[in-house]
């Protein structure tokens, strides 16, 4: 099972990420909590723990964790010392910066998925 805790549903991943993820079976998506700029370290370990609880009930092989950087670090350290092997989605960004008819700066990206990387 793979377990992907992230805002990046997997219906919309490219074909080759969701070949690198099936390599450890079903792919369940599990929404990243959102983390109110107002919380402290004891509100961001307390949905640790809860996303912990959620994640765990899947029985996962690999866990791809991305969002909030604080929650992000408490989760993957959570998973680590329960034996679960947690990744990142590790991409190309190809941007693209123009200016459009009303003189605008518009810059456009997509991410082209290279690899999960370990944490």
């Amino acid at each position: 099972m793979f377990v992907n805790v992230s805002n990046h549903p997997s219906a919309a991943w490219s074909e080759k990420q969701l070949k690198a993820a099936h390599v450890y079976g079903e792919i369940q998506d599990v929404p990243f909590p959102n983390v109110p700029p107002t919380a402290d370290k004891q509100e961001v370990a307390v949905l640790a723990q809860k996303t912990l609880q959620q994640v765990m009930a899947f029985k996962p092989d690999c866990v791809m964790c991305s969002g909030e950087f604080t929650l992000t670090y408490a989760l993957v350290s959570l998973l680590k010392e329960a034996g679960v092997r947690v990744v990142a989605a590790c991409s190309e960004r190809h941007a693209q910066e123009y200016v459009d008819e009303q003189g605008r700066t518009v810059k456009t990206s997509h991410m082209d998925f290279v690899c999960f990387r370990e944490f």
